[in-house]
């Protein structure tokens, strides 16, 4: 219908579980100066999953080119939008975009089975709108349980790590557990690759995505956060021991001990069931845990191992350094306090990190030199770095390689 003042565009994302029935309102700013909420009103099909919606808001006299657009939620399904764009008179249209992975609106924040691995604003959130070409104003990176503001949710890559024996090709086998991506209907999935040796490392898919919740040992788990090799317990038997520390359907971080035979890791054992993680004084404290890294040149040195434990919280992305005895029961402790992300070079530009994977015919060469690959998120998706961390006491940590996209990856295809 004609419009004399600003014309509105909402577009629900083509996905699982986008549309809503719930009550949701717009407003739009202009040089401190805001509209009065418009109602997205009408029949259920008006936010239904790939459709798109037009209305029209009569905005105040003398209301400028509109800066930034809110959203609230009220009640209802979560909803998650792909774009919402405002046009009018005399002015360029503008919008925010939820691409490339889409954003949920949600009225309590608490994760489901369709938005765990997405960013989720709780109750109402405000964007700045930028032209067609620009880009767009960086999301704040904060995690925050169940409170208002942006908070990313989950992690798309996991892995206890490389099995003991070559690979079918020579190289080395390594289980990824991804969650989210291609398979947004299942919670967790379970792929084989192999990466081989030399320059080029090239990797290849060893086994497909299979659905790794109906495995025994994964039973529940939807969210992993990291493994941990039970330090002296790696290997042994033919199998070895890990703690995999999780998010539980309250969201509370939890643990549990597994015992995983090195021939077949599908086969692996609940030892431990699920205990809270804040029974580690190690993590007393701790933020959403992303990754926990072996220091390279201090694993079980005098009967201790260490390692570095990445996290994000209120003030953002962290690390500490903590140690695990050997011998039951593992006695652990913090070894050094939380210290910004930001001061490791090599992770200059990373905001949350995804997988630290070791390059497993680069450890402990020319002198002391141990590389690793990180997978992180960016703006525009999944991405993947080189780094370099010394042995001694300092550590020293290098950039090797700048972020490359995931698809010079071939096993990892389907994974956003």
């Amino acid at each position: 219908m004609p419009c004399d003042f600003i014309t509105v565009t909402v577009r629900t994302a083509d996905d699982w579980m986008a549309g809503t029935d719930g009550t949701l309102h717009l407003r739009l700013h202009s040089g401190g100066r805001v509209t009065p909420p418009l109602l997205l009103a009408g029949p259920w099909e008006h936010l239904a999953r790939g459709r798109t919606a037009r209305y029209c808001l009569p905005a105040p006299d003398g209301f400028g080119v509109p800066d930034a657009v809110t959203l609230e939620i009220a009640d209802g399904e979560d909803w998650l939008f792909d774009r919402v764009e405002v046009a009018g008179r005399g002015w360029e249209p503008r919008g925010i975009s939820g691409a490339p992975r889409g954003q949920w609106l949600s009225r309590t924040g608490a994760p489901t089975a369709a938005n765990r691995h997405r960013i989720i604003h709780r109750g109402s959130a405000t964007f700045p709108l930028h032209r067609a070409g620009e880009k767009p104003a960086p999301l704040p990176y904060h995690v925050l349980k169940n409170r208002g503001g942006v908070r990313t949710y989950g992690k798309t890559l996991a892995s206890p790590g490389y099995r003991p024996a070559p690979g079918p090709a020579g190289g080395r086998t390594v289980r990824l557990y991804t969650q989210g991506g291609a398979h947004r209907d299942v919670p967790l999935w379970g792929r084989l690759i192999e990466i081989g040796g030399g320059a080029a490392h090239p990797s290849t898919l060893v086994e497909g995505d299979e659905s790794a919740g109906a495995w025994p040992a994964l039973t529940g788990v939807s969210d992993i956060a990291a493994f941990v090799p039970v330090p002296d317990r790696r290997h042994a038997d033919g199998a070895g021991e890990y703690w995999l520390l999780h998010y539980d359907g309250r969201q509370d971080a939890v643990y549990r001990k597994l015992t995983v035979p090195d021939a077949d890791d599908r086969a692996a054992t609940v030892v431990a069931v699920d205990r809270p993680v804040a029974e580690w004084p190690s993590l007393a404290g701790i933020g959403w845990i992303d990754e926990v890294l072996a220091v390279p040149d201090r694993e079980r040195v005098d009967g201790t191992s260490h390692y570095w434990v990445f996290h994000c919280g209120k003030d953002g992305p962290r690390c500490r350094k903590i140690t695990i005895a050997d011998g039951s029961p593992h006695v652990n402790d913090v070894e050094a306090g939380d210290y910004p992300m930001a001061d490791w070079p090599c992770l200059a530009g990373v905001d949350r990190i995804d997988l630290v994977l070791p390059v497993h015919d680069r450890q402990h060469v020319g002198g002391g030199t141990n590389e690793y690959w990180v997978f992180h998120r960016a703006a525009d998706g999944m991405r993947y770095r080189k780094i370099a961390i010394e042995d001694g006491t300092a550590h020293i940590n290098t950039l090797l390689q700048a972020d490359r996209p995931l698809a010079d990856w071939p096993s990892l295809k389907g994974i956003e």
